[in-house]
């Protein structure tokens, strides 16, 4: 009788049939702000004038991250850096977008757990420093030109979001 029941229970017409965990969501857009020339500063973090305009705006960026990962605790992000051409060498632009990443890493108050290369890994193929999930392309995806308005688009940090 107790199996008559549970059987008669889940054929129930009008119930819903359980269909097992709740798939994730899609994760939010990715982010991206751009960077004056050279900015950061080897050894000047707290550097305040790092910016340049068009991208997105870093309060906004950090208010969306958070409410991103308070929603969704499995999201993790990938910072990913990048240089114009003009430097001296291609360390120089390297170490230049490592410094990107991590200043951007720290103004949006990310902790290392939050942070993760992503399962996708054609996202950071061609990098020239992986650091967990937080990539320099250096210069090597920038376009070679000498239009400065070409060369600003170059200077950029994005965030993307991605579950492991």
């Amino acid at each position: 009788k107790e199996d008559e029941a549970r059987k008669k229970v889940q054929e129930e017409p009008g119930k819903p049939a359980d269909k097992g965990p709740k798939p994730l969501p899609p994760p939010p857009a990715d982010g991206k702000v751009f960077f004056l020339k050279d900015k950061p500063l080897i050894g000047r973090p707290e550097d305040k004038s790092v910016l340049d305009t068009g991208g997105e705006d870093l309060d906004a960026l950090k208010a969306r991250v958070q409410a991103a990962l308070a929603a969704d605790p499995t999201l993790k992000i990938t910072i990913l850096g990048s240089a114009s051409i003009e430097a001296p060498t291609p360390k120089y632009n390297c170490d230049l977008g490592a410094r990107r990443v991590e200043w951007l890493r720290s103004k949006l108050g990310l902790s290392p757990a939050q942070i993760a290369d992503p399962a996708d890994q054609s996202v950071v193929a061609g990098n020239c420093e992986d650091i967990g999930g937080l990539v320099s392309f250096g210069s090597t995806q920038a376009t070679d030109t000498k239009v400065e308005q070409e060369r600003r688009l170059d200077r950029n940090a994005i965030v993307r979001f991605h579950h492991p």
